[in-house]
């Protein structure tokens, strides 16, 4: 017995430095972990910072050093692009690092080859050291520094780091994956800190760059820059030989006693300052302090290679200044597991043998899309141009796949595009040109999602009763037939429910989610008008789309049977100076109409702004196109339509027709002749009075009157208003008794 007691004694005593040492940093020679056994990482004396095997999947490890009280262990370093020996940081189970004195840190993988080591110039290592800042040293018998991660970062700043002439952050290939990726930041020698990137495979350096402009760093022979230092307060400067410093980041009052910050280049390219709350309890996320390129979609421009996203992508910046890129109307990734990467055409754009004999308007037709460019690519340009002028160069040359029409000059273009972004100050078309015989549709929504949804679910559900029922090919047969039946059945009731049924489908509507439309007007922040029953507020949607987006109030939600006929209705009508309803919205209490966006804004704006238009402007065969007013109903309850537009007998207990559109088409072109508001508040010998228009126009008996005649018979039919316009049928004298 006492022999066991002594053996648990010397067993603690040996063991007692090993742990002192580990509480206060140290790592002592010879002291080695290995992937995967259930070692615990070294850890700093504060407990800040761990380093050790960071396990990624279930055989897939990191070594590297981890914020170790944040619940998500953020990498700050990995052994990677310190140097070349390791390309691919993953490593697998029983890899092993150890502190040698006469190589330093040497890492193997199971089957002891070499994967990583420090520098050579190690020789006579003592011990190694992880200090509080996240910082591991080797240091020699003579206690001098002989290497330390700090010199050789991957791609984060910690605070009390120094980024030296000639050294570079490298950002990792995606969020998941750490291999080297395409970015890069380096101070250079003239002083300039800046962004640029590599061909990977090759280690090619475009020539694309970007500098940190807001530095104000300049070559100066006399005051030359010497590094770039992430102090202790957590501001990135630079420094210069007379120790003067010029700031790149802000001020932070948030000090780091109180936060961790750490300085990352993503590997999107963005540069970012993060901080966190130490005091979190575990329910915290990083927040972004500032970042650089204010916007990468647009300041970083690769003549060769490319920026944040891939060949035939379109880079869009979400609210903290990180991009997000989307493939257009009939391209895919080539890797669907990597959004950032590159876009391929779905099918063929240039032109085939069998074409020959056929005009390319048969063969061909565009994708438009708003506000959106891709800088270079160019194949030639066409100015001046008109519109159609830019879709027929494209649309009759084989080599071009996609023209960019702006400000009257036109772009072709031939593939790979590079560069694509969203640009809403362009107010440019782009036209991607696509084979009709191999048409891609629009992006899936969500009753496409469902759909595929319900034929996993019933080949899943055949699956499993044909394991169940194997013995039995008839009753297999009668099940998986009940079975798939059922699904289908379910899946079509709830498609239909969520397009509105075939009468939706017919008119080619988009049915939106409630969620779609919030976060496509910013959760309804930038309002462009108000109506009758809602407002009207802007919205963006992937691939930047612009719309309008009417939230009808709740004085004008009808049943959910009316609402849908209305809508049915309406989308069933279209006409170049009409606006066109693109889709709705029918959740509950959220009922809203989305409709294509005027740029150009309404024609209230124009008539009744302060730069009216002229006559002969109001003469000119010009598309204008105008606001809805014109109602849609066939009801007698219920008045529907816009104040000032509404035709009297709606406040009547008489039928309702078609002449009810009759009269509001004849307010509408009185509007447009006299460029007066229809109702509208006038100062007459310094008094103010109502103005109703009119009342006025048939004081100066005016044809047009002929359709806003009270009484519903003596209104011509909107054919006959037609034809009168084009000087078809002649126009006759409106009756007085009529209207009076």
């Amino acid at each position: 017995m006492a022999s066991s007691y002594f053996c648990v004694i010397v067993i603690f005593l040996v063991s007692l430095p090993f742990s002192l040492a580990q509480s206060n940093g140290n790592i002592g020679i010879d002291s080695s972990l290995t992937a995967g056994d259930g070692q615990n990482p070294w850890i700093s004396a504060s407990g800040d910072f761990a380093f050790g095997f960071k396990q990624l999947q279930e055989n897939e490890f990191l070594l590297s050093i981890w914020f170790n009280r944040i619940p998500e262990k953020t990498v700050v370093w990995h052994a990677n692009i310190s140097t070349n020996v390791i390309l691919n940081p993953v490593l697998s189970r029983g890899s092993k690092i150890q502190v040698d004195a006469s190589a330093g840190l040497i890492l193997r993988d199971p089957r002891g080859v070499l994967r990583w080591h420090t520098d050579s110039i190690v020789s006579d290592a003592s011990r190694a050291f992880l200090d509080n800042t996240g910082n591991l040293v080797l240091f020699s018998r003579e206690n001098t520094i002989l290497w330390e991660s700090f010199q050789y970062p991957t791609d984060t700043l910690l605070p009390s780091q120094e980024l030296e002439i000639g050294r570079m952050l490298i950002s990792r290939r995606s969020e998941p994956n750490f291999s080297q990726g395409r970015f890069y930041i380096e101070m250079e020698e003239d002083g300039n800190f800046i962004t640029f990137t590599k061909d990977v495979p090759n280690n090619r350096v475009y020539d694309n760059r970007y500098t940190i402009a807001e530095t104000g760093i300049e070559s100066n022979p006399d005051n030359p820059a010497l590094k770039v230092v992430f102090d202790d307060s957590a501001l990135l400067s630079v420094l210069r030989r007379n120790n003067q410093t010029t700031d790149i980041g802000l001020p932070f009052v948030l000090t780091n006693s109180d936060y961790y910050h750490r300085i990352t280049l993503n590997f999107d390219g963005v540069l970012t300052q993060y901080y966190y709350p130490r005091s979190s309890s575990g329910n915290a996320n990083w927040t972004v302090a500032w970042s650089k390129p204010d916007n990468i979609c647009h300041e970083f421009i690769a003549q060769l290679g490319n920026s944040a996203c891939g060949y035939n992508s379109i880079c869009t910046l979400n609210d903290v200044k990180r991009p997000g890129c989307n493939c257009p109307n009939g391209y895919s990734l080539v890797d669907p597991n990597d959004e950032y990467g590159n876009c391929q055409p779905d099918i063929s754009q240039s032109c085939e043998k069998s074409d020959r004999g056929s005009s390319a308007e048969h063969i061909f037709d565009f994708h438009i899309l708003n506000n959106t460019d891709w800088p270079i690519s160019d194949m030639q340009a066409i100015s001046p141009s008109s519109e159609a002028e830019c879709k027929n160069a494209c649309l009759n040359d084989c080599l071009c796949s996609v023209a960019i029409f702006r400000s009257l000059s036109c772009w072709k273009k031939r593939l790979p595009l590079s560069n694509g972004r969203i640009d809403n100050s362009l107010d440019s078309k782009v036209f991607l040109k696509y084979r009709k015989s191999d048409a891609p549709s629009l992006r899936p929504g969500p009753q496409v999602e469902a759909s595929r949804k319900g034929v996993h679910d019933c080949r899943t559900f055949k699956l499993t009763m044909s394991l169940l029922l194997g013995s039995s090919v008839t009753i297999n047969v009668l099940l998986i037939g009940t079975g798939c039946l059922g699904f289908y059945l379910i899946y079509k009731k709830m498609i239909t429910k969520n397009t509105g049924g075939s009468n939706s489908a017919d008119v080619n509507l988009r049915c939106f989610t409630f969620i779609e439309l919030d976060k496509a007007t910013n959760g309804f922040k930038e309002e462009l008008g108000r109506g009758a029953f809602g407002v009207v507020f802007k919205g963006v949607i992937p691939f930047g789309f612009t719309l309008a987006v009417k939230k009808l109030d709740s004085v004008a939600k009808d049943t959910e049977r009316e609402f849908r006929t209305e809508v049915n209705v309406i989308g069933q009508t279209h006409h170049k100076n009409l606006v066109r309803l693109i889709g709705f919205c029918d959740e509950g209490e959220n009922r809203l109409l989305v409709y294509e966006y005027m740029r150009n804004g309404t024609l209230a704006s124009f008539l009744f702004g302060d730069h009216r238009p002229s006559w002969s402007q109001m003469q000119e065969d010009s598309v204008i196109c105008m606001k809805n007013v014109l109602n849609q109903s066939r009801t007698n309850t219920g008045i529907r339509g816009t104040k000032g537009y509404v035709a009297p007998e709606w406040f009547k207990n008489t039928q309702i027709s078609t002449k009810v559109d009759v009269f509001s088409f004849g307010v509408v072109l009185f509007e447009t002749i006299t460029c007066r508001r229809n109702l509208n508040d006038m100062e007459v010998g310094g008094e103010d009075e109502f103005f109703v228009l009119t009342d006025w126009g048939w004081d100066c008996y005016q044809n047009t009157l002929e359709s806003i005649q009270e009484n519903a018979s003596s209104r011509p039919t909107m054919r006959t208003v037609s034809q009168m316009l084009q000087g078809i049928v002649e126009v006759t004298n409106p009756s007085f008794s009529a209207y009076t």
